[in-house]
């Protein structure tokens, strides 16, 4: 059994070498990515949700960094009824994240862009249980978003290094 599952390991080794399949963040990338400081213009739950799962999945470390991310959110919601006379309403978020890496000392923006994301539930007429879906939403579409970001930086510096 250990001598099948050694080869099957170094066949999957095998396959993703022949493909030409690298991984995506070298060990350069991920140190700028570490060498981020984050600056968000709102003090929220969401924000503090996004800021620190982005933190999370970028692995920054605290102190003087490299590089400034200026971060802010617009959020909006909308109610849509999904039929007349019916008691389905479905609640419909969305946030608008727009960014600005700054290296530091520098006044002027690197790479800057803006990004939405949406996301839905199911409205109840129970007031506890369509909040626990709204704060349940509202924390994955900051998640999303906060992943989102880090793919778009991962590129960024991606093409910088081919430069």
């Amino acid at each position: 059994m250990k001598i099948l599952n050694s080869l099957l390991q170094i066949l999957i080794l095998i396959t993703l070498t022949a493909c030409g399949n690298r991984f995506a963040i070298t060990e350069d990338i991920a140190a700028k990515l570490a060498d981020i400081n984050m600056n968000v213009s709102e003090e929220s739950i969401e924000a503090y949700e996004f800021t620190s799962h982005l933190r999370n999945i970028l692995n920054t470390k605290s102190g003087s960094s490299k590089y400034k991310l200026d971060i802010s959110f617009t959020k909006s919601s909308q109610g849509l009824v999904i039929q007349r006379d019916s008691d389905s309403l479905r609640e419909s978020k969305e946030v608008v994240v727009t960014y600005k890496l700054f290296e530091k000392g520098k006044d002027k923006p690197i790479y800057s862009g803006k990004f939405r994301q949406i996301s839905s539930y199911n409205a109840m007429f129970s007031p506890y249980s369509s909040n626990v879906e709204a704060m349940q939403t509202n924390a994955n579409l900051f998640k999303t978003s906060a992943e989102e970001l880090r793919r778009r930086l991962i590129l960024y510096f991606k093409r910088e290094s081919l430069k």
